[in-house]
């Protein structure tokens, strides 16, 4: 009887569902959203709950029913299934097994759902408005790697709705077959929900390309309470002028991994007082670009760096990008956020950065990314160099570490003793 139930959900779904909410109604604050699993549900259901009632509202804005842990967090990462090479990972992997129900964030209008071809696997993605009527742009909550679509495009849908089933990668996109036979093909890929938010500009408030693509994090409730730890692992600097600088950031497994980067700042020293040396990297050139700057942030490089191809800003219209050079003649989302050190490499090596992600699974104590600094601009000396990190999350907490200064030796406090001198005459 199940795999009959499961293909009745979607006609189910269609029918039960509430009143549609207006554009200007739909946003996604944390206080107003579920997971897309509603805090796995389906592990301990409410009595005589079934998919097709939707995730109950005692669950929207709720901290204590999230879908921890993840399978793999929202930025850098090993891609275990490419033999652990070097991967950028746009969305958060909840782990679930191939059919369970997955549920609308909040209200929002379908703009994708089942076979699309800017997709391998079936997927549904739904546009909630950022002020009223997109004024402020749109949010597109994307659900991928799914078994089946509980929606079809245009259909209005409320948060909390059922709006599809899980699946796994590769699953493919034929939606004409049922949930139960796409999940019974034989594969031996994780299953899981792959879940992002794509953020789209004012000027493109229909634009839900992979560059803006945000950490979800920002727009689900949760926890905020798992601190970042930074750590400046190698201060380099025989050549003073270039110093290299390797950083870790790491994050225990205990609640979202919301990690969004880290911040190098070099001083020298002058008059025992620190003074910032500043780095050309860190102002945009004439189009924008922060080229070889002193920092890494997974959504701002990601917003920066993947580009897009559209009537709007079409792939040729990139030349200005320091690196245009890397550009392949058609459109990659991932020519520069997967640049490696060679081809099947487990460190990125992208704009100044090396970026060195430990392997990570559901499992795993912590989340930890080392990012060394190749390109930064130092000192005459080593003698007076300085640095200091700071670790920053996708909400903008921070965490430093202390100002260190290997080589710096401050001057003498003690003044110098006065001199005797023997040679005024004597005084009768």
């Amino acid at each position: 009887m199940g795999g009959v139930r499961v293909l009745l959900l979607p006609l189910l779904a269609l029918l039960m569902v509430p009143p549609p909410a207006t554009a200007a109604d739909w946003d996604l604050e944390p206080s107003t959203t579920s997971w897309p699993l509603c805090g796995r549900i389906t592990a301990n259901p409410p009595p005589g709950w079934t998919p097709p009632d939707g995730c109950p509202a005692d669950r929207v804005g709720s901290l204590q029913h999230t879908d921890l842990p993840l399978s793999s967090p929202y930025g850098p990462r090993l891609r275990d299934r490419s033999g652990g090479r070097y991967d950028f990972h746009r969305g958060l992997d909840f782990p679930a097994d191939c059919g369970t129900p997955v549920f609308a964030v909040a209200d929002g209008e379908v703009v994708r759902a089942g076979n699309d071809s800017a997709f391998d696997d079936q997927v549904v993605q739904i546009a909630h408005s950022n002020g009223p009527d997109c004024s402020g742009g749109c949010y597109f909550a994307t659900y991928l790697h799914l078994a089946g679509a509980a929606v079809e495009e245009d259909d209005l849908v409320v948060g909390g709705q059922l709006v599809g089933w899980t699946g796994y990668n590769d699953i493919g996109d034929d939606d004409s077959a049922s949930v139960a036979a796409n999940c019974a093909q034989p594969h031996n890929d994780h299953e899981h929900l792959h879940f992002e938010i794509r953020e789209s500009p004012v000027s493109e408030p229909n634009s839900s390309w992979s560059r803006y693509a945000v950490h979800p994090s920002e727009h689900l409730p949760h926890d905020d309470a798992t601190p970042l730890s930074v750590t400046i692992d190698q201060f380099d600097a025989d050549t003073a002028e270039s110093p290299l600088i390797a950083v870790t950031v790491s994050q225990a497994n205990t609640g979202l991994i919301d990690l969004e980067g880290v911040t190098v700042d070099l001083f020298s020293m002058v008059d025992d007082e620190p003074s910032p040396i500043l780095q050309p990297g860190d102002s945009p050139d004439a189009n924008g670009y922060l080229a070889l700057p002193s920092s890494y942030g997974a959504a701002a490089w990601n917003l920066m760096w993947t580009h897009q191809d559209n009537d709007a800003q079409p792939w040729e219209s990139f030349v200005t990008c320091p690196f245009v050079a890397d550009h392949e003649s058609s459109y990659s989302s991932n020519v520069h956020m997967e640049a490696r050190l060679a081809s099947d490499s487990p460190v990125g090596s992208f704009n100044g950065v090396l970026i060195e992600p430990e392997d990570y699974e559901v499992s795993a104590t912590e989340y930890a990314v080392s990012y060394t600094f190749t390109a930064l601009e130092g000192a005459p000396s080593k003698d007076t160099l300085c640095v200091q990190a700071t670790a920053i999350d996708a909400r903008g907490a921070t965490w430093q570490t202390e100002l260190t200064c290997p080589w710096y030796e401050p001057p003498d406090p003690t003044p110098p003793p006065a001199d005797d001198d023997d040679s005024a005459p004597a005084v009768d």
